[in-house]
């Protein structure tokens, strides 16, 4: 296929993505060890791909994930930083997750203002929180990712929750996953408090904060700023540390 001179343009496109995204396969593995990711065959890459395809709505979810990768590779790099060189990509779609997540970053410049009642009952609002580092971790029981961060994120609970740290779950389950939420948070014993608003990714706080994958892990300091959109990992104990002087 790749060698056919009739092949469709859409067909093509995702044979190309089929052969760039295992590029970035190494990249995750040393994330998840902890190590910085090597880039320097991945963006020349990446960046050749949203060149040649403007209107490849991958571009959007490619840049979401190759900012997260760039971080990782110095600690002194911010994500606005990094956005800006894709601000007049050659691809449309990559070009409006910049505005939106700079936009996002606008919301950012004041305390986060997020009031619910979870589905167990209690009343969550974050400007009760303030004094405490929180995270809000969103998530859902159908995503991988989630359930294999949820051991880490239930370790830093459980280690910090006494010296400050409090965590928020939002859940971007479907109303057709409810049960299924409500035994895994009871199996896994997740006593912190849990958003379910049943409407997938059709919940506002998705376009509201440019969320494009899960789990998102928003950290926020004793004043309620954001300063992480991915403490996961080893990021976010360090993080969660670093905030609680620890």
């Amino acid at each position: 296929m790749r060698t056919a001179t009739d092949l469709p343009d859409n067909v093509r496109e995702q044979l190309e993505f089929g052969d760039l995204n295992p590029k970035f396969f190494p990249a995750y593995d040393a994330m998840r060890d902890g190590r910085a990711p090597d880039l320097s065959t991945i963006e020349p890459a990446f960046r050749a791909f949203i060149k040649r395809w403007p209107e490849s709505e991958t571009g959007r979810g490619m840049l979401s994930t190759f900012v997260r990768l760039k971080l990782a590779t110095d600690a002194a790099l911010t994500e606005v930083f990094v956005l800006e060189y894709f601000a007049d990509s050659p691809n449309r779609h990559a070009r409006e997750y910049v505005k939106d997540r700079l936009r996002f970053f606008e919301l950012s410049k004041q305390p986060f203002a997020l009031a619910f009642t979870a589905i167990d009952g209690r009343e969550v609002d974050l400007k009760k929180l303030r004094g405490k580092v929180v995270l809000i971790d969103f998530w859902a029981t159908w995503c991988g990712p989630c359930i294999e961060e949820l051991p880490n994120v239930k370790r830093v609970f459980a280690d910090y929750h006494d010296k400050g740290f409090e965590i928020v779950s939002v859940s971007l389950d479907a109303e057709r996953d409810r049960q299924k939420f409500i035994d895994l948070v009871a199996e896994e014993g997740t006593i912190w408090p849990q958003r379910f608003e049943d409407k997938g990714w059709k919940d506002p706080l998705v376009a509201k904060y440019t969320i494009l994958g899960i789990p998102a892990m928003f950290l926020f300091d004793q004043d309620g700023m954001l300063v992480s959109t991915n403490a996961r990992d080893p990021m976010l104990e360090s993080e969660v540390r670093r905030l609680l002087g620890i």
